[in-house]
């Protein structure tokens, strides 16, 4: 994220503004998807030359927990929010991370070793479904992000299990054959 972020945020600062490069944990999120192709929205806040903050920008990567691999390339997009809280919630609804209007641009899956094997099960849950189910940007619910959210999962082996409503949410669990 540093590397690839450095020269973005040296373009911005030669243009007059001021920003802070390099990756800082505590300025992103990861949360959404399988193992296999988790997302994590890094930001970082744009300020005018007095530095009052202007936008956020937004770096969106997906990665892989299970083998060393990039299964979509990055994603650069700005965000009105500058204040820390206000970008985790605009982050936190899925129509302002994914967008239906774009082509979906995938990479070459990683090599698997999950074929034939259906002896034991993994599970895994994931608790942001919530985020899919807000209106989006429009004021408008689709079925896009859930459709979106889930065909990550699935794409990766994943079936759906369940869905719970809990207090703080809506948990979905999966479970897929595990290669151990």
């Amino acid at each position: 994220m540093q590397r690839f972020m450095a020269p973005v945020c040296e373009r911005i600062v030669q243009e007059g503004f001021i920003v802070k490069s390099g990756f800082n944990l505590k300025n992103s999120v990861e949360r959404w998807g399988p193992p296999e192709e988790r997302e994590r929205c890094a930001w970082y806040v744009v300020n005018d030359k007095e530095g009052l903050p202007l936008c956020t920008l937004v770096l969106q990567v997906y990665h892989s927990h299970a083998a060393f691999h990039i299964p979509r390339p990055p994603r650069l997009f700005t965000l009105e929010a500058t204040d820390r809280q206000d970008i985790i919630q605009a982050l936190s609804q899925a129509s302002v991370r994914v967008r239906w209007d774009l082509p979906q641009q995938r990479l070459p899956d990683a090599p698997s070793n999950r074929e034939g094997i259906a002896h034991r099960w993994e599970y895994a849950a994931d608790v942001t479904v919530r985020d899919c189910l807000a209106p989006g940007r429009d004021a408008s619910l689709s079925n896009w992000y859930l459709d979106e959210s889930f065909s990550l999962w699935g794409r990766h082996g994943w079936e759906l299990v369940n869905i719970i409503n809990v207090d703080s949410g809506i948990v979905a669990f999966f479970k897929r054959p595990s290669s151990a």
